[in-house]
C-alpha cells in the first residue's frame, strides 16, 4: 500500500506539475487552486482548463436505477467514480462549476461489476468525476506540495 500511494504521489506531482500553461504575462497561473468550502472541512478545486485536459477529468451524471438486490430503485454511480480517505469513508467528487470540484459524501450500499449502487449521495443528475478522482484528491490532501 505505501508503495502505491508513492508511486501515485510521484505521478501526481509529474502531473500537476506539467499542468501549468503559457500565461500572456510574467506570472504564472497554478494548475489548481484549493479553497475552503463555509461551514465544511471539504476544499474546493478549481482547476485550469489545461489542467483538467491534461488529468483526462471526465464527468458523468448520478442516475438512478433498478438495484439487483433491492426491490426499490437505487442511486447508481460509476465505480470508478468512488473515492476513499484513508478513514475508508466513501466520497465522490462533484462538479459544481465548470471547473470546479468539491468532495461529497457517499454511503455505498454494494458494488455489482463497473456500478457503485448508493445509500446515499449526490441528486440524481448531478455531475460526478469518474476519470481524475485521484489527482483531485491528492492535489485536496497535499499530495505531492
Amino acid at each position: 500500500m505505501r508503495r502505491r500511494l508513492g508511486s501515485f504521489a510521484l505521478l501526481l506531482v509529474i502531473t500537476v506539475s506539467a499542468c501549468g500553461g503559457a500565461t500572456t504575462s510574467d506570472e504564472k497561473v497554478p494548475p489548481a487552486i484549493l479553497e475552503s468550502v463555509e461551514g465544511s472541512d471539504v476544499g474546493r478545486v478549481t482547476l485550469t482548463q489545461e489542467a483538467a485536459r491534461r488529468i483526462g477529468i471526465s464527468t458523468e451524471t448520478v442516475a438512478i436505477g433498478e438495484s439487483p438486490r433491492s426491490p426499490t430503485d437505487q442511486l447508481m454511480v460509476p465505480y470508478g467514480a468512488v473515492v476513499y480517505d484513508a478513514e475508508g469513508n466513501t466520497w465522490a467528487y462533484v462538479n459544481s462549476r465548470a471547473l470546479e470540484f468539491e468532495r461529497h459524501p457517499i454511503t455505498v450500499d454494494f458494488v455489482e461489476g463497473d456500478t457503485a449502487f448508493l445509500l446515499a449521495g449526490p441528486t440524481v443528475g448531478t455531475p460526478i468525476v469518474v476519470m481524475g478522482t485521484a489527482e483531485l484528491s491528492g492535489f485536496e490532501n497535499g499530495v505531492g506540495g
